[in-house]
């Protein structure tokens, strides 16, 4: 199984390991479902332990301190701890602000049109 958590950790509350940061999300409740699902129970948003090697933070924290708008994409494994912990050991992660610049980047120029 697959996760992705899409949002923006607190910078100042990222914990940095020799191998990896550690921060935490707090889930939303999920916009509307398609016609037939039962409506989502009444819960509280999960928070996620969310881990990530210090290689792949080192890619995004740049974009996430300069621009104020800019959220994670996090893809991984999710994982509950002993304690009860819900935890997301990340396998990929990527900035919006990265994503959009690597999408101009791989659009194909436009032609000059002929006259």
């Amino acid at each position: 199984m697959k996760l992705t958590l899409i949002g923006r950790p607190e910078l100042s509350v990222v914990q940095t390991r020799p191998t990896y940061v550690a921060f935490r999300m707090q889930g939303k409740a999920p916009g509307p479902l398609p016609k037939g699902l039962p409506p989502v129970p009444d819960q509280h948003p999960i928070p996620w332990m969310v881990i990530i090697a210090l290689r792949q933070w080192n890619r995004v924290k740049d974009s996430l301190a300069a621009h104020a708008d800019d959220t994670l994409i996090i893809e991984g494994h999710p994982v509950v701890a002993g304690d009860g912990t819900h935890v997301l050991l990340t396998q990929t992660c990527t900035s919006t602000v990265q994503q959009r610049a690597k999408k101009q980047a791989d659009k194909p120029p436009q032609a000059e049109p002929t006259r």
